[in-house]
């Protein structure tokens, strides 16, 4: 049984420094490969460099198209020895806390129709909160976690308190782990260039919808969110909102789908 870790990264060379310290006090950790794919400029790829020397079982990719983390995990996976069995992705501003991949990996061992599992992602400021009547109305939200709504917009299974594995429809990239016959099956859709909202959500559903998917507790992580090569507020929401079509249009299987989008859409305008 073989591990593989890939993490992209472009521009945070001290948020990834902090992330590759997680990794490597793992357990197993001599044993378990690291890719780590960079597009940064190239002062930042210097530091990066510099911060890699000497790592055990950690190998460097100069990404040498536009930055993009679709194309960086799929850069990082035609990469991947022929002996890994299970892929572990990774973002560049987590630590990943005690026993992580040993939980994701036992799940899967145990569950072999499973195509992949997510660890429990705990944010510096979580939004708990149980949906609003409006944002049920509006389908931009509903009381069932880990959904996928005909709308495009969804709910996460991953930022929840859980007493025991669920499954889920959709995986988010900062903490997922799939066997490696699926990855290479599906890969991330590459046609996404530059910073991409959604690009997981795509990637994930596309699978789940052949294989179960699911949340294992046991497993689980920060996500620090650096605000490092972040969009503006106006922008990602313009964006986000373009990908949420494009997802709608490309895998949403439901009669309804389009007024559904539309609807939601009308919902954020009045907010």
């Amino acid at each position: 049984m073989h591990e593989a870790v890939i993490i992209c990264t472009r521009n945070r060379p001290e948020s990834l420094e902090r992330t590759l310290r997680s990794v490597q006090r793992q357990h197993g950790a001599d044993s378990r490969s690291v890719f780590v794919v960079d597009a940064s400029s190239a002062v930042a790829a210097t530091r990066i460099q510099r911060i890699l020397v000497g790592a055990p079982r950690l190998r460097y990719l100069r990404y040498p198209g536009t930055p993009s983390a679709t194309c960086q995990r799929n850069y990082g996976i035609e990469h991947l020895p022929a002996s890994v069995e299970f892929v572990h992705f990774l973002d560049d501003d987590v630590t990943v806390h005690s026993g992580y991949f040993t939980a994701l990996v036992r799940f899967l061992n145990h569950h072999q129709s499973a195509a992949g599992a997510g660890a429990r992602i705990d944010e510096p400021q979580p939004s708990t909160n149980a949906p609003s009547a409006s944002q049920q109305f509006f389908l931009h939200n509903a009381r069932a976690r880990g959904i996928v709504l005909p709308s495009g917009h969804t709910t996460s299974a991953q930022q929840i308190a859980l007493s025991r594995p669920v499954q889920t429809d959709w995986l988010s990239g900062c903490a997922s782990t799939y066997r490696r016959v699926w990855v290479e099956q599906h890969r991330f859709d590459d046609r996404l260039i530059g910073y991409a909202p959604g690009e997981d959500l795509d990637f994930s559903y596309r699978i789940g919808q052949e294989a179960p998917l699911y949340v294992v507790p046991d497993a689980s992580l920060t996500h620090h969110r650096s605000p490092v090569e972040r969009l503006s507020a106006t922008a990602y929401h313009r964006l986000a909102l373009i990908h949420r079509y494009w997802f709608v249009q490309k895998n949403i299987d439901h009669p309804l789908r389009y007024p559904a989008f539309w609807w939601a859409t009308f919902g954020q305008l009045l907010a």
